[in-house]
């Protein structure tokens, strides 16, 4: 049978897989938004925005930023769901096995990044998700807004 340690080694690493995947996971949305987006916009472009048709290319637009903003905070929470079971995890870990230091060396290796980022660390990737999926919505009124003038 294995030991405590392999239990928790094997946990940890399922919670950051699932954390991953979550990533992952978005990644592709976003990236299946920005080509239908981007088809879209090309297709307004060629074709002209003064045609009342054209709506059927910018609403969907204001859609597809708001469903990859919303989606994207999802995904964000499960991703956040699975970092915090895994630091407990690591934190479980440590107290089984204090001599490898493993919180000890954690913070310091935090530590050690802030002070090499200290503005940029603060900056929550998440957010910068949901404000590009927020301007592709704000393209897409933009665009109804050009259309409908």
């Amino acid at each position: 049978m294995a030991d405590k340690s392999d239990v928790l080694l094997h946990f940890w690493l399922e919670q950051r897989n699932q954390a991953r995947q979550a990533e992952t996971q978005r990644a592709t949305m976003t990236n299946i938004i920005l080509l239908v987006v981007a088809a879209a916009l090309g297709f307004a472009a060629t074709h002209g925005v003064g045609q009342r048709s054209m709506l059927l290319v910018s609403i969907p637009m204001i859609g597809m930023g708001i469903f990859g903003a919303v989606t994207s905070m999802k995904y964000y929470e499960r991703y956040s769901l699975h970092i915090t079971y895994a630091q407990r995890l690591r934190l479980q870990l440590d107290q089984l096995e204090p001599t490898l230091r493993i919180m000890d060396e954690w913070s310091a290796a935090r530590q050690e990044h802030y002070a090499r980022y200290p503005w940029l660390h603060r900056i929550r990737l998440h957010h910068l998700w949901v404000l590009f999926h927020a301007g592709i919505a704000t393209s897409g009124l933009v665009l109804t807004i050009l259309i409908l003038q």
